[in-house]
């Protein structure tokens, strides 16, 4: 089966978040993909998404056209010392799985980095 492509964004998820996001959360987002938080990325939208939903908000933007992206809710919210990280999503496409998160802001969706489907744009 030949895997779509995906896109991220070029600096890994500790660069790119770390002054945001708790090293203890993006520790539990590696944990729940089997990797170290130094493979996390977070995803970009498909560039073909552009023109509609340039932010982020669709949690479908990130992949393909044509792929099946299925999600469960993983838990509701997650406290660390003075930032609430809500609606964590255990994301699936391609038979590949996806952290995401979503408050009040467009969707945070961590991967594995795989240099065969996985392109920094």
């Amino acid at each position: 089966m030949i895997m779509s492509t995906m896109y991220c964004k070029e600096e890994t998820a500790l660069v790119l978040l770390g002054d945001f996001i708790p090293t203890e959360h993006l520790e539990w987002v590696a944990q729940q993909l089997g990797c170290n938080v130094d493979e996390l990325v977070v995803l970009d939208i498909q560039p073909d998404a552009e023109d509609f939903d340039e932010e982020g908000w669709n949690l479908t933007s990130y992949f393909p056209e044509g792929v099946e992206v299925k999600s469960e809710m993983l838990e509701s919210n997650r406290v660390y010392d003075d930032l609430q990280i809500s609606n964590i999503q255990n994301i699936t496409a391609e038979g590949v799985t996806y952290i995401g998160d979503q408050d009040a802001c467009p969707w945070t969706i961590y991967a594995k980095y795989n240099e065969q489907m996985i392109k920094t744009l």
